[in-house]
């Protein structure tokens, strides 16, 4: 909160738990911030865009039924977007320093660019377009390279028994041999549908500091496994 107080800038994904919680609280207590939403521009996953039936369920790949997706950063399409966001409020508040920005920009705007071709040319051809997630974070990817994320995690929760069973069938039904868990996630429902389908879990994580390679895993995970 003193650093806070301190900075010019506060960047915000947009639509994070704690965000929605403290935003107001922290515009109001810091009135010499500006507070910049890097989702502006980004066409987000609305909480009820995508339910999926499943027996007398229904799972989504969103991430809250009332509320907004906030995993923008999964996709290099809106990481893109975002580094923009994040350009322009620098340039505005820092103008003698643009040049160092834009710069930079250019070569990080290169990275995403090729980083979105390599997952393009990873999932033209994979076997499987759908694959399951302990939480939906993945749901801006599938979007983007039409996929289709099928989350373990049901209204935030851990499953039912009645539930898990119903998502066994499906994935049996499905073909799906993906299933992706978090890093500090739970691994033990996961290992359970895993068995029962036959699929293999591999541990991922959307917020590592190497984002590129994180992507490219993701996308190689979902190309090569059958």
């Amino acid at each position: 909160m003193v650093a806070l107080g301190k900075s010019l800038l506060y960047f915000k994904v947009g639509y994070l738990g704690f965000e929605n919680a403290w935003g107001k609280t922290l515009e109001e207590n810091n009135t010499n911030v500006k507070v910049v939403n890097t989702s502006n521009e980004i066409v987000l996953i609305e909480g009820d865009e995508h339910f999926i039936e499943i027996g007398e369920h229904q799972h989504h790949d969103g991430h809250d039924h009332q509320g907004v997706d906030p995993h923008i950063w999964s996709s290099p399409k809106s990481a893109l977007i975002m580094a923009e966001n994040m350009l322009n409020a620098l340039v505005e508040i820092d103008v003698e320093n643009q040049k160092v920005y834009r710069d930079n920009f250019t070569t990080l705007r290169a990275e995403i660019i090729e980083v979105d071709k390599k997952i393009t040319s990873l999932l033209e051809n994979a076997p499987v377009k759908s694959f399951i997630i302990y939480h939906p974070a993945l749901g801006y990817f599938a979007r983007d390279y039409n996929l289709t994320q099928y989350s373990i995690e049901f209204e935030g929760k851990n499953p039912s028994p009645q539930q898990l069973k119903q998502m066994i069938d499906f994935a049996k039904k499905q073909g799906i041999k993906t299933i992706f868990v978090q890093k500090g996630f739970d691994m033990k429902n996961a290992e359970s549908l895993a068995k029962e389908v036959g699929a293999s879990i591999h541990s991922i994580d959307p917020l590592s500091y190497d984002w590129s390679d994180e992507m490219i895993n993701i996308a190689q995970i979902l190309s090569y496994n059958e």
